[in-house]
């Protein structure tokens, strides 16, 4: 698990409008909040990982944490 440790912004497309983090690796990630609903984010680790097996093209993903703090950030944007 990746711990966040910067909040970068919000994305502008797209209906849930990711929000852009920093990782303590130093890699940019775009996080769904929990707006998406939880659902929403275990079908897409799961059909990540199960893409992953079988081998398709898909982006990196990861499991990521983040910290209070950023989220109370967020909610201000």
């Amino acid at each position: 698990m990746v711990q966040i440790v910067e909040v970068l912004g919000r994305s502008t497309q797209g209906i849930t409008r990711l929000f852009i983090y920093r990782g303590e690796d130093e890699n940019t990630y775009f996080v769904k909040g929990t707006g998406a609903g939880r659902r929403s984010q275990v079908c897409e680790w799961i059909a990540g990982n199960l893409a992953t097996e079988l081998g398709l093209p898909i982006a990196p993903f990861e499991i990521v944490d983040v910290p209070v703090e950023l989220v109370e950030i967020d909610s201000q944007q």
